[in-house]
């Protein structure tokens, strides 16, 4: 996340596609890793770590709270 706030796109994402590696339930890394895609404008890779992210998340709250 420290990447993200730091404007470090590509770094922030390898580090979410690593973290993917060790746990590809990771919701948060999907979600992190689709900032971090869409600031790089890679909108398609964005748009699937989203949908996996919400996918994953469905009917925990987390993604409602996101969405404000």
């Amino acid at each position: 996340m420290a990447r993200l706030k730091l404007g470090q796109w590509a770094a922030a994402e390898a580090d979410c596609s690593e973290a993917l590696v060790h746990d590809a339930c990771f919701a948060k890394a999907y979600h992190r890793r689709g900032t971090a895609r869409r600031k790089l404008g890679k909108d398609l890779a964005a748009a699937e770590d989203f949908e996996v992210g919400a996918a994953l998340c469905r009917g925990t709250g987390w993604v409602r709270a996101r969405r404000g």
